[in-house]
């Protein structure tokens, strides 16, 4: 193989890497700023109607820095566990299915990545998550291609 095409060439293992960068980048980066909020005692949980009661002590106490949000806590780690979660573990089967040649496994991580791209596309996350799901089509099809010349050759 010369090198021209070696460098060129398109492996499932290589899309699927290149395709796992953006999402794991954006989800660990989520992640370290949201899982600290859980344990900050100057983050109000829950607030409804738009108005929070402030206590003067946690003033005192948090300088007066607080924050607050209308969501749960226990909605907050739905979310973390379902979109970053759902992310780091398509990524992860999209590149142990591309190295060991399993299709289920990336064609699973295409759906997802496919699926989560358009509530991330609100948020302009989209288009990262949209060009992984098509790096992992990609590197689903050539997985596809591969299994089925092996398949052929060995019959």
């Amino acid at each position: 193989m010369s090198s021209f095409r070696r460098a060129f060439h398109l492996s499932p293992l290589g899309l699927a890497v290149a395709g796992a960068i953006a999402p794991v980048f954006l989800a660990l980066v989520s992640l370290i700023g949201e899982v600290p909020r859980f344990v900050d005692p100057c983050v109000s949980w829950g607030i409804t109607n738009g108005r929070q009661e402030l206590d003067p002590a946690s003033l005192v106490r948090c300088r007066g820095r607080m924050s607050g949000t209308s969501e749960s806590r226990l909605g907050a780690a739905i979310r973390l566990i379902v979109v970053q979660g759902g992310m780091l573990a398509a990524c992860a089967a999209a590149i142990v299915g591309a190295s060991r040649y399993r299709l289920r496994l990336v064609v699973l991580a295409f759906a997802f990545m496919l699926l989560i791209t358009v509530p991330l596309a609100v948020g302009n996350f989209g288009m990262l998550t949209l060009i992984s799901a098509v790096c992992f089509g990609l590197s689903a099809a050539l997985v596809a291609w591969h299994v089925r010349r092996v398949s052929v050759r060995g019959s």
